[in-house]
């Protein structure tokens, strides 16, 4: 927390009464030693948010807030160059007293980095301990990374790395990248007597607890193939023959029905690749109904075929235009043009283009006029016959909405996107 409290607090309008609140709580904390079992005399806390306490998430956000302004701040000011990438909205990732900050490796901002957490630490007291930090350079082969980072006395990572749990890298995400999940699916399983549980024991463990081991990872990654493979080999393994070899023929019913739902005569164990696109399709709803969440404009970890699913589960209406994309959303018709006219979609130059560009100019038009052939005029032909029949009028003011055609469930839920 920082030493004083108008810093944090005034600066953010909360009262003066607040702020006197917040101090009294956070000079009045003290804790107790155990030495052999007998509590030693309260030690009052100088400074520090308590551990458990409801409200010091709350608090240290407050305190953290300042690093991505004095991060925007320098950059404003030329201290660190902008980032190259677009779509990289802020320069800071923080996760309690987790961070992970991008700059680009040049010497000076580096440097000038590390003024700034300097800075930052001797006005808030949140010290930022440079030895238990590293660097990791994304595509920096020809860099000289020696020269570039001769005053940082951080550690020196390699890609793959670890972040909040997950693996990170620049390419595709492999197998060996996801066998801590497996490890502890194996783990969680040696602590199982499973000769003494039976095969219903065995089922209710597969569908809440094998199954849930790997949730945190589907939602945020594609995963291959072969690992959704693994863990069902290890979850049928268990399932029909405990801690036994699997045969052919203590399979008393296809793992395909066994992941069928109860009431369609299967076991209800989750089908882990059906399950993680389910996950996947959060994504591509959150871009649309969470649009300043800060990954928005980045690339989901969806394929087509997700993407495809999304539209034609969706149907957008149009208002203003300036949500709904020309191609890839389902304005028009009972599907997105870039499957309308695929060649069409993949001959345009402005694959992006929201619907209130094409209405108001047409630029889908001039995206296309170069090199046509007649294949492709057929498909403008189509696309322009049904913009034309369609009728379609922006309203300025009105938001484009987006709703989920097969479920009157709400679609903020899990459930209604599970395929």
């Amino acid at each position: 927390m920082p030493r004083g409290d108008k810093p944090g607090g005034q600066c953010r309008g909360f009262s003066q009464r607040w702020r006197n609140w917040i101090v009294l709580l956070l000079s009045t904390a003290s804790s107790r030693i155990l030495l052999n079992g007998i509590a030693g005399e309260p030690t009052t806390h100088r400074r520090g948010l308590r551990q458990g306490d409801p409200l010091s998430p709350y608090l240290f956000i407050l305190a953290i807030d300042p690093i991505q302004r004095l991060l925007n701040k320098a950059t404003q000011e030329g201290l660190l160059s902008p980032l190259s990438n677009r779509t990289a909205r802020f320069r800071i990732s923080l996760y309690a007293d987790d961070a992970a900050i991008f700059i680009n490796l040049i010497r000076n901002d580096v440097n000038n980095l590390i003024s700034i957490l300097k800075f930052f630490g001797e006005a808030t007291g949140l010290q930022v301990n440079l030895h238990k930090s590293s660097v990791v350079p994304i595509k920096c082969a020809e860099q000289n990374l020696s020269e570039v980072l001769e005053n940082f006395n951080g550690q020196r990572g390699n890609f793959p790395i670890t972040y909040l749990g997950l693996p990170l890298t620049p390419g595709r995400i492999k197998r060996i990248h996801l066998q801590p999940v497996m490890d502890k699916l194996q783990s969680r399983l040696a602590g199982w007597k499973r000769k003494l549980i039976q095969q219903s024991g065995r089922k209710t463990l597969v569908t809440s607890v094998l199954s849930s081991i790997p949730t945190y990872f589907l939602t945020a990654l594609k995963p291959p193939k072969q690992f959704l493979t693994d863990m069902d080999k290890i979850s049928k393994k268990f399932l029909w023959a405990g801690d036994q070899e699997i045969s052919g023929g203590k399979c008393k019913v296809n793992w395909k029905k066994v992941c069928s739902p109860i009431n369609t005569g299967g076991l209800g164990v989750l089908d882990l690749d059906k399950f993680a696109r389910a996950l996947r399709l959060r994504w591509l709803w959150f871009e649309w109904e969470c649009p300043d969440k800060p990954w928005v404009g980045t690339t989901p970890p969806c394929d087509e075929l997700d993407e495809q699913i999304f539209a034609a589960a969706t149907k957008v209406t149009i208002g203003n235009g300036r949500k709904a994309k020309f191609w890839t959303s389902n304005w028009i018709g009972h599907q997105p043009l870039k499957y309308r006219a695929p060649a069409l979609f993949n001959h345009s130059k402005g694959k992006q283009r929201l619907v209130q560009d094409v209405l108001t100019n047409d630029k889908w038009i001039e995206d296309i006029r170069h090199e046509l052939s007649m294949p492709l005029i057929r498909e403008f032909f189509v696309v322009f016959r049904l913009i034309w029949d369609n009728e379609t009028n922006l309203e300025e003011g009105v938001e484009d909405t987006i709703i989920w055609r097969w479920t009157n469930i709400p679609v903020n839920t899990q459930q209604n996107r599970l395929i």
